[in-house]
């Protein structure tokens, strides 16, 4: 098949979030199962177009002054300049190959002009999680900015042809937005990860190790962590936290390593540590580790799980969005309700007090993965889905 897809974050230039990691994954699982694969994504730099890993990556600048455009194009909040450059570009490589598929996360509303060209290839839109779900359960008070986001979202769901998503909690809590989302073609596909890039290293560290990956913000639960640091250091004098991920600032602009620092009992502050590192270098942090924390008020369906989990690095996660599909409670690591700073610290010393469970957890995590979220088992799962849309046109 000749699928592409559109998408404004794509690593490394936009670093690894959840739909750069997603799209990264997907588009090489595809090329290398034979499929013909193109990436539009934009830059800040200049443009180019380049394989890599057989995957044709076309990367487009978003500032691009056009004579007839040029006011539009210094108002991003109005006219969302890379939705319209992705879609002229996705037309151009149509027009030259004849695309099955294009396929854009409804995060964004990459492929809200896809649909206005004559011809076009069969659109898949992908609900990852809507800005409204997100500002939701993070407390986000909407502006007009937002409210126009989620306009352009709800404009490229209603555009698409069919619409995946990579667990059920996530098209139930996005129907309750938009119920026009029941009335779609929609198939649920786990997202995949290429497990061999995450099999196990040397072994765990000693002093026990609990490790926090991603940005450090009130959005991933970070506020909850805050929370759990104290009790946890006090109860058990030889464990370290481990932060590896971006440092953000509060409301008050306090740098949240600050807080997190100033949370920590004063003779325990040398048992915190915080890394940015490469994604290559995570495995063997996750390999490391005694257990990984996933604390946000609301996730879609985190790669940082399916990764911990790949190396046999147990999980401690709130019980939303798709973790409870990813995270098996009491088998592959716990689960607690969001917020509850007291849960989490528990859960945390269950695991810290239990080798054994531990050990137990390690295994069953990494076979889990493997059966259930290898691009070998999901792969031909979303093909399947992507021929039965091209089957319905034809």
């Amino acid at each position: 098949m000749n699928i592409c897809l559109v998408s404004h974050e794509f690593p490394p230039e936009t670093g690894w979030g959840g739909v750069a990691t997603y799209s990264f994954e997907l588009s090489r699982a595809l090329a290398q199962a034979g499929h013909r694969v193109w990436v539009v994504t934009c830059t800040s730099g200049k443009e180019k177009l380049f394989v890599d890993s057989g995957v044709e990556i076309h990367h487009l600048r978003v500032w691009r002054s056009w004579d007839h455009l040029r006011v539009l194009w210094r108002l991003p909040a109005a006219w969302p300049s890379f939705a319209w450059r992705a879609a002229c570009r996705v037309q151009q490589i149509h027009r030259t190959v004849g695309l099955d598929i294009v396929e854009a996360a409804e995060y964004g509303a990459d492929s809200l002009f896809v649909k206005v060209f004559p011809r076009r290839p069969r659109l898949v839109v992908r609900l990852h999680s809507p800005s409204v779900l997100l500002n939701r359960f993070t407390g986000v008070i909407p502006t007009w900015q937002h409210r126009l986001a989620y306009l352009r979202e709800r404009l490229a769901i209603a555009g698409a042809d069919a619409l995946s998503a990579p667990a059920r909690a996530i098209v139930d809590e996005a129907c309750s937005w938009l119920p026009i989302i029941r009335t779609k073609r929609l198939c649920v596909v786990p997202n995949g990860i290429t497990a061999s890039d995450w099999d196990e290293g040397p072994g765990r560290a000693e002093p026990p190790e609990v490790l926090y990956v991603g940005r450090l913000e009130r959005r991933k639960g970070i506020d909850l962590v805050e929370r759990v640091i104290p009790t946890v250091l006090n109860e058990f004098p030889n464990v370290t936290f481990r932060f590896v991920g971006d440092d953000r600032f509060d409301e008050h602009q306090v740098s949240w390593r600050t807080r997190l620092t100033r949370a920590a009992p004063e003779q325990a502050r040398s048992r915190l540590a915080f890394d940015h590192v490469p994604r290559e270098h995570l495995p063997s942090l996750y390999q490391r580790a005694t257990l990984s924390i996933i604390p946000s008020p609301w996730e879609n369906f985190p790669y940082v799980a399916l990764e911990a989990m790949a190396t046999g690095c147990p999980v401690i996660a709130t019980n939303v969005g798709a973790l409870p599909e990813i995270v098996t409670h009491g088998r592959t690591g716990l689960l607690v309700p969001p917020g509850d700073h007291e849960a989490f610290s528990r859960a945390i010393a269950t695991l810290l007090r239990s080798p054994r469970q531990l050990d137990s957890m390690r295994v069953e995590a990494r076979r889990w993965i493997r059966e259930k979220f290898s691009w070998e088992r999901v792969l031909p799962l979303m093909v399947g889905f992507y021929r039965a849309v091209c089957d319905e046109a034809s």
